[in-house]
């Protein structure tokens, strides 16, 4: 997800983009991009003229970045993100790399070459500047010899961009170098459930200098443990996450603490179907069970009573957890 405003609408637009990239970095799946008013509640719709891609999205403003499959970029016209027809000095698209783009980061590009970015695509890095007339972008390759292990493994940190190759750490600032690391480097690569790369994010601690890799030890399939890279002291620290692990994080940015988002094990869902207010739904014998939003419910082998006041229940889920049966309600 992203966000940029949009000059031709006048008002600041969010952006998302999802394509079933979690089992496989290199799926081809194109999907649509997504677009609402930021400050709306109301559910994003199709970005009308906008390409359908496989990597994501960026907004490198005042222009929206796609990216994706063969290492296609393209980019709208400058303020106007429904503005995706190819014309000479407005939109555009270019192929700048025989593989898939999965990443893509905000960098500085100096006078004359602002607004620029990082692309990482499977097997290269590289810069995208801006340069204007029929071109509007320039590509050149930083190093065609790089992997890169999961598209959220990416960050900056005070103008330098880190990330976690298929077999050691790397960062830029200005050349492409490894980040030495003697200490746990063979700890993470051989304990990574691999079959769940996709899921290693990365999220930056700037209090105490730290670049934290969250990812799935053993057989975990979502991050129960981090790599931590402290870049004040220049060495490296582990540390098992709490609870059931997390998910993903940001850094503080208005917010005193980093937030992170943590992990619940679900054995399965179950939708019971519709109700009306003031409906019952009896399903079997239920164990332990704990409500949201219900008024009253009985003991085991239960008719669940939901009644809303004014309102009209239009789902409910039945949500298993372990022992217990929670009904949740949307």
């Amino acid at each position: 997800m992203d966000a940029l405003y949009d000059t031709a609408s006048g008002y600041t637009a969010i952006f998302a983009h999802a394509a079933p990239n979690l089992l496989d970095i290199s799926a081809s799946t194109n999907t649509d991009i997504y677009v609402g008013d930021i400050t709306d509640t109301s559910a994003l719709i199709v970005l009308s003229g906008a390409p359908q891609v496989s990597g994501g999205i960026l907004a490198l403003h005042p222009y929206l970045i796609a990216y994706g499959n063969n290492g296609l970029v393209s980019w709208s016209a400058a303020g106007d993100p429904t503005d995706w027809v190819p014309v000479a000095a407005g939109p555009g698209e270019a192929s700048v790399t025989a593989h898939k783009i999965v990443a893509a980061l905000h960098t500085r590009g100096g006078a004359g070459n602002s607004p620029s970015a990082l692309l990482w695509s499977l097997d290269s890095v590289i810069r995208m500047s801006y340069v204007g007339g029929d071109p509007v972008f320039s590509f050149d390759t930083i190093s065609d010899e790089s992997s890169i292990l999961s598209a959220q493994s990416v960050i900056e940190y005070d103008g330098i961009y880190y990330w976690c190759g298929l077999d050691r750490f790397l960062l830029y600032n200005g050349v492409v170098r490894e980040v030495p690391n003697d200490l746990n480097l063979n700890w993470f690569f051989d304990n990574l459930n691999y079959d769940q790369r996709q899921k290693v994010f990365a999220i930056k601690v700037p209090r105490f200098g730290e670049i934290w890799w969250c990812f799935p030890f053993g057989d975990a399939t979502e991050c129960t443990h981090a790599v931590i890279y402290n870049v004040r002291e220049g060495t490296w620290y582990d540390t098992k996450l709490p609870n059931s692990g997390r998910t993903n994080g940001q850094f503080p940015r208005v917010f005193q603490y980093p937030l992170m988002i943590g992990s619940t094990s679900i054995n399965s869902i179950k939708t019971l179907g519709s109700l009306l207010a003031g409906a019952s739904y009896v399903d079997g014998t239920y164990y332990n069970v704990a409500t949201t939003n219900t008024t009253s419910i009985a003991g085991s082998g239960a008719t669940v009573n939901v009644t809303v006041a004014g309102n009209v229940v239009t789902a409910v889920t039945l949500v298993m957890t372990g022992a217990d049966i929670q009904l949740v309600m949307f």
